[in-house]
């Protein structure tokens, strides 16, 4: 029996696969130098390909309308959790005791975040009294300067102007190699990559394209509600937004693809270590933030700090829902209380 809400979002991915296929007939084989055989060959194939993903989703979607069908339970309790967190990191280090240093890290994450509102308060708020509660004091300096934002419009241009930034900085400070021939394109994410809670990703070259571009993409905005877009950019506000930038892009996910693919050992540059991708960029963010790139720019430091919440929060998340029984309303109340997180991105986490 599958689970209920990664089928829910199999239907909706593989829904963007068929949005990206239908203009291969409109737009790339009008455009291509096939011939006519060729072309139509191409054309009866992706017919049949649309019609493929939508039968599938068809038979998706009516597991999903079915009131008695049982769907598998998501959780998986900590004798499975554990099995698949050593096999996954290949770490003798128990899940347990990484959870405990996540909670002790969490706790390290908010002081210095205090510390930095207390510094940023009078710039902000003038002669107002500090508030007593160091959440409270925290989330009403974060949710203030979440208020600088970019708009629409120029959110997605912004990372590409974060990401040439940042690549300049690692070059000035020699902090580690990036070849320059290959290409780092910032684009709106296709329709098929989109999910919730999912801001950006990078997608490497293929196998066997040689034409070095790789792909960092951002969700697009467009589809939003004017209200729902707010919060979102409030959340990826002019400094979250370049913190995630070094964490999806350079000097992170994107860097340890890159080299990842250099290798010769196919099963090396094709099987991707969740764990040594993810610590590689978050050990990458520190090192920049550590060289100086937030040097006079105290927001910059609490915005990164919130974002390393996240970190932090997310094996929080993982284990406590899979091995503790956490439930929906904990994960939003350690989100937006904890993590300072806007209410719609812990809804959607």
């Amino acid at each position: 029996h599958p689970v209920k809400e990664l089928t829910i979002l199999a239907v909706t991915q593989n829904k963007g696969v068929t949005q990206l296929l239908l203009p291969l007939q409109n737009d790339s084989l009008n455009r291509s130098v096939l011939t006519a055989a060729e072309k139509n060959k191409l054309d009866s194939t992706v017919n049949k390909t649309i019609a493929t993903v939508q039968g599938y989703i068809s038979y998706l979607q009516t597991m999903l309308d079915d009131k008695d069908f049982v769907f598998k339970n998501f959780r998986l309790g900590e004798e499975k959790y554990n099995k698949l967190y050593r096999y996954r990191s290949g770490s003798d280090i128990p899940p347990k005791m990484m959870y405990g240093y996540a909670v002790k890290e969490k706790e390290n994450a908010i002081k210095k975040m205090y510390a930095l509102s207390v510094g940023l308060w009078n710039r902000y708020f003038g002669k107002e009294a500090i508030p007593s509660d160091s959440l409270l004091l925290i989330k009403r300096m974060v949710d203030t300067i979440s208020f600088q934002h970019p708009e629409n419009s120029t959110y997605i241009a912004a990372s590409e102007k974060n990401v040439a930034h940042i690549l300049q900085f690692i070059k000035d400070r020699k902090l580690l190699h990036i070849d320059t021939t290959e290409k780092l394109i910032v684009t709106a994410m296709p329709v098929n990559h989109q999910s919730p809670g999912a801001s950006s990703t990078v997608i490497p070259s293929a196998e066997y394209d040689r034409t070095h571009v790789c792909y960092y993409y951002i969700q697009p905005l467009d589809n939003y509600t004017a209200a729902k877009r707010e919060v979102y950019l409030r959340e990826y506000n002019d400094y979250t937004i370049q913190v995630r930038d070094m964490h999806e892009a350079a000097p992170g996910h994107w860097v340890i693809k890159y080299h990842m693919q250099q290798n010769a050992d196919p099963v090396i540059k094709n099987t991707l270590n969740l764990f040594t991708n993810e610590g590689w960029a978050v050990y990458a963010g520190t090192m920049i933030m550590e060289n100086g790139y937030a040097e006079n720019n105290p927001e910059l430091l609490l915005m990164y700090n919130k974002f390393h919440l996240r970190d932090m929060t997310n094996f929080i998340i993982d284990y406590g829902i899979q091995c503790n029984n956490m439930t929906r309303e904990e994960v939003i109340e350690l989100l937006t209380h904890e993590a300072f997180q806007q209410e719609s991105a812990a809804e959607d986490k």
